[in-house]
């Protein structure tokens, strides 16, 4: 302690500095504003009320409190006075109604006003004058000096000073038995004692996900932000009477039943069993600190395990063990159980919990609106009235406004049965259900249900036989030359045997050649089967022998063990008739086969019939007007996207057309596709991107190039024939960072989101994407067991229809459109490629050498793990399996990462090392000596490399702190208090100080140019 006549300093407790340096990430923003109001009906003067203000603040020591560094440690000084200042607002002129409305502007104006930490007093004060003998206090001090508990505290003090000054006599006040700063010793002196509560918690948080799962509406910002709303409502009546006989009879007090729907709830809508929930611990648990004003709260962050929970009941004892647990270690201060934990520091991420929650039975909501939130959810709840915070740069407000609706819903129908599985409390209301079943999927159309793919092209032949249907270079043909073509193709086909049942084979690359084949097949009534002739030979015959195809069709030398007849062959077709073969397909029957990874080592065919075709196609011709222009094909006929480019065109008059011709009116291509074409083959009119997740800012991107083209997002697995939702974006409407919607269901398709019970989730909820409709494949050739696993009977229709499990994880939002979060399973998409890993992990776990494998995407790369030798791999698997299914690195491990389930935790497979070791480097800049200076002095080390991590090597939020301090001294840069966070690295931090300060030379150069 330090002292002087005006002011005594005192180490910050642990409290303090936990909210001061939470306050560095944004010392611009009211985030730890605590207000409170207080109303008056005597005739005081604004003399009367100072002097009462005055009095309370005399009294207690933490409304005379600053804070400053001080040798390296943060210290609270209390100081012997501090102004006493009223904002007085007379609004007795004003009507009733405007009067109060006034009223509540002055009051939310005061709370989002900044209060300074290191200029006393840490607290604001206006008063407003609402009738002759009616006065409103809105009193907002800092969270540093002022938690919950002291708002009544306040209320008491001020209300008893009031009437004292009003009676002319002293307060009638007990004397204070110790003030705060004998806490924050006292608290200090109590750390070398919790070295067993310490070990608590760094068992109960290891393996801590570094964040909460539960789908927000906008991508996590990289920098903390702390603009927040509420969302403010009441609780059923007599609801909270039911939850304290429910905890009772669970020997569990309401906190720990209300807590556990909470847990509920998140588990829930975030489909993860482990849920993190931040608590406060009042910390007033010596009878002296009870009337102290001041920081007391601790945070305690529960993890409660909701997986394999069988009722309501079991979980609320679950949360019990956790909470009770907590309170039993509650004294470690948060920052060093954070520290301990040894989370990873991310400058858009909370450490260890994002969701608070609390419950004050006897508090009532401070009426003031706050428009900042400490955390990105928290749950805040009296006997009668509850309170959301959240973050607006993560949520909407209807958002919060429909957890709020789901929490009360799960709760009510909890405490009424106990008994019931979490899994069958219910989110969903009824006009919800109605509306994600019925009515965003009304996309019902006629469609050409009763013809085929090469019907609909023939009937383009007959209604303008000399337009050009192909235009490949040098290979040009009309509609009428192509049908002539294929048909001679078809004839000689069935001639072997073709027709409906039978498949086969047509091996080319993009040519006039290939459209030739693929509508030869079609007419001879088989179903073709895409052979990419850059597949290995290994993979081809694969297919081929699973497909039992007795003939494929060829251009170029074959090395397949089957037969083969060659398209660039005339001779092969000379004497075939030219005319249309008589119809012997059918709607029914399939057009073509798929083949796609398969998790077991074995790629699986997809059957699509034609009726399926042609139901898309129907809505691509409507949806796409320029496939009746000129639409690029530059894609293999092995990826599905390139059914659209295929036969959109040939069935609405339009040309397929390749690199060589320039102006395309129609592209179809994958996100990473679009970043390669050049710009002669951008499209004049439309753009598809589908096969991977598009964000916003690849469209914008693009926009660049082509500013006039419609963008579609189109979603679809092969399994429902090309894409089956749809999300269409204009010229010259702007999109946010981060993924893109995947839109709506399209014509005669329905999406469905639902929970392992294939019940329904409501809008804002994840669960896996179900489609259904006509589009939908026929199944897995020669895979029965694996259709009916994938395609099961609807329960949502009464025609008898089924669904397809995509296996992807999307969500419903409130305007009724979907967003694409991922794969449920370990299948991945890279490049626009359906991947599955264990396919490639069985073909590595085949080779000699290796003992075990697994494969995982990493930075958008493919990335091998084994357990073994890693010599010659790449060479052995290419042999086998396509290029884009070869892993580009590989990681050689002692052995595989296990999860507690036994199986493999894919989330713990190291990222790639950037290089074999990591060598000391010297600085090589004087920005970078610099850094390199400070950071190895504050830490204790002889010297940092520039491309050491500043908190792997020890340090920590105040050392981060006392660096950027130092740093800004001797530099006159605008560098964040916090920039250690973002920039962990002498190279790091290094470059962004020389960036900053080009920029801020650059801004002085343009003043001196305009002056």
């Amino acid at each position: 302690m330090t002292e002087t006549k005006k002011e005594r300093a005192f180490p910050a407790s642990f409290g303090q500095e936990r909210i001061w340096l939470s306050n560095q990430l944004d010392p611009g923003s009211p985030v730890h504003n605590v207000p409170c109001q207080v109303r008056q009906d005597l005739p005081l003067t604004e003399h009367q009320w100072r002097t009462a203000l005055r009095q309370v603040v005399a009294r207690q020591e933490a409304l005379r409190t600053s804070f400053r560094m001080a040798g390296g440690v943060l210290t609270q000084v209390v100081h012997a006075e501090v102004p006493v200042e009223l904002d007085v607002h007379d609004l007795r002129d004003l009507p009733a109604e405007p009067r109060r409305r006034r009223a509540d502007e002055l009051a939310v104006m005061a709370a989002r006003r900044v209060i300074p930490l290191d200029t006393p007093p840490p607290w604001r004060a206006r008063l407003c004058r609402l009738s002759d003998a009616e006065w409103l206090l809105t009193f907002v001090a800092h969270r540093a000096v002022f938690d919950a508990a002291s708002v009544p505290i306040l209320t008491h003090e001020l209300n008893e000073a009031c009437t004292a000054v009003f009676e002319g006599r002293e307060p009638r006040l007990p004397e204070l038995p110790i003030q705060y700063t004998d806490y924050s010793l006292w608290q200090r002196e109590q750390l070398a004692g919790l070295g067993g509560q310490l070990d608590y918690w760094r068992q109960r948080l290891a393996g801590l996900p570094p964040a909460h799962s539960l789908p927000t509406d906008r991508p996590r910002p990289g920098q903390l932000s702390f603009a927040g709303d509420q969302v403010d409502f009441e609780l059923p009546e007599g609801l909270l009477d039911r939850v304290e006989a429910v905890g009772a009879r669970l020997s569990a007090s309401p906190f720990m039943v209300l807590l556990a729907a909470y847990a509920a709830l998140l588990h829930r809508m975030s489909r993860s069993d482990d849920v993190v929930v931040g608590v406060p611990l009042a910390g007033r648990d010596r009878p002296e600190l009870a009337p102290l004003i001041g920081m007391f709260v601790n945070q305690l962050a529960i993890r409660v395990d909701c997986g394999d929970v069988t009722s309501f009941a079991e979980l609320v004892a679950r949360v019990r063990t956790e909470v009770l647990g907590g309170i039993e270690h509650g004294l470690v201060p948060f920052q060093l159980v954070a520290q301990a934990v040894g989370v990873t520091r991310d400058p858009g991420v909370q450490a260890l919990y994002q969701i608070g929650f609390d419950f004050v039975p006897d508090a009532g909501i401070e009426p003031v609106l706050y428009a900042t939130a400490k955390d990105d959810l928290a749950l805040e709840l009296t006997r009668d009235t509850g309170r959301l915070r959240y973050r607006t740069g993560l949520f909407d407000r209807t958002t919060a406004e429909s957890l709020v609706d789901r929490y009360l819903r799960l709760l009510t129908t909890a405490v009424d049965d106990p008994s019931l599985p979490v899994s069958e409390l219910p989110l969903l209301s009824e006009p919800e259900r109605d509306r994600v079943l019925e009515e965003w999927n009304a996309t019902e159309v006629p469609y050409p249900h009763r013809q085929t793919v090469h019907e609909l092209f023939e009937r383009q032949v007959r209604r303008d036989p000399d337009a050009v249907a192909v235009d490949f270079g040098g290979g040009r043909l009309t509609y009428a030359g192509l049908n002539a073509r294929a048909n001679r193709v078809a004839h000689r086909l069935r001639g072997l045997g073709a027709g409906p049942g039978t498949i086969v084979g047509v091996s080319a690359p993009n040519s006039p050649e290939l459209v030739v084949g693929l509508l030869g097949v079609l007419k001879s009534g088989a179903a073709y089967v895409p052979l990419d002739p850059g597949l290995p030979a290994q993979r081809q015959a694969l297919i081929v022998t699973d497909a039992a195809i007795p003939v494929v069709l060829t251009t170029g030398e074959s090395t397949l063990d089957t037969r083969t007849l060659a398209l660039d062959d005339p001779r092969q077709w000379a004497h075939q008739p030219a005319g249309d073969p008589a119809p012997t397909a059918g709607p029914r029957d399939a057009a073509y086969v798929i083949y796609t990874s398969g998790s077991t080592g074995r790629p699986k065919g997809v059957l699509i019939e034609h009726r399926s075709v042609n139901a898309y196609l129907a809505w691509a011709r409507r949806a796409y007007p320029s496939l009746a222009g000129r639409a690029l094909l530059h894609t293999s006929p092995s990826f599905d996207l390139t059914v659209t480019t295929l036969f959109g065109p040939l069935t609405a008059g339009g040309s397929i057309v390749d690199g060589t011709a320039a102006g395309p009116t129609f592209v179809k291509a994958t996100p990473t596709h679009l970043a390669v074409l050049p710009d002669e083959l951008c499209p004049s009119k439309d753009l598809v991107l589908g096969g991977e997740a598009l964000t916003g800012e690849t469209v914008t991107r693009w926009r660049e190039r082509s500013p006039e083209c419609v963008v579609t997002n189109e979603y679809g697995p092969t399994e429902a024939t090309v894409g089956c939702i749809a999300y269409q974006i204009e010229p010259g409407q702007s999109l946010p960072p981060g993924p893109v919607s995947i839109g709506r269901p399209i014509e005669n398709a329905r999406a469905y989101v639902l929970d392992e019970r294939l019940r329904p989730v409501p809008p804002g909820v994840a669960g896996q994407l179900w489609v259904a409709g006509p589009q939908l494949a026929r199944g897995y050739l020669g895979r029965p067991e694996l259709t009916a696993e994938r395609f099961q009977d609807c329960p949502f229709s009464v025609s008898g229809e089924r669904m397809y499990a995509t296996g992807d994880l999307a969500r419903w939002r409130h305007d009724g459109t979907l967003d694409f979060f991922g794969r449920i399973d370990d299948q991945v998409k890279l490049h626009g490629y359906r991947i599955e890993p264990g396919e490639i992990e069985a073909a590595l776990r085949a080779l000699p050498g290796v003992r075990d494998a697994a494969v995982a995407v990493r930075e958008d790369t493919l990335v091998g793990y084994l357990v073994g030798e890693s010599a010659g791999v790449t060479e052995a698997l290419r042999q086998t399996l396509p290029d884009y299914m070869v892993p580009t690195t590989f990681v050689v491990l002692a052995a595989l990462p296990v999860a507690s389930s036994g199986k493999l935790d894919r989330s713990a497979l190291p990222a790639p090392p950037l290089t074999s070791d990591a060598p000391y480097t010297a600085p090589r800049t004087a920005t970078e000596e610099l850094v390199a200076e400070v950071l190895a002095e504050l830490l204790g080390l002889d010297k940092i490399g520039i491309h050491d991590d500043f908190f792997a090597l020890g340090g920590n939020s105040l050392l981060e702190v006392q660096a950027i301090t130092r740093i800004r001294k001797q530099v006159d840069v605008n560098l964040p208090v916090r920039g250690l966070l973002s920039f962990t690295t002498v190279a790091g931090l290094a470059a962004e100080i020389e960036r900053r300060l080009a920029e801020d030379m650059a801004g002085l150069c343009r003043v001196n140019h305009q002056g």
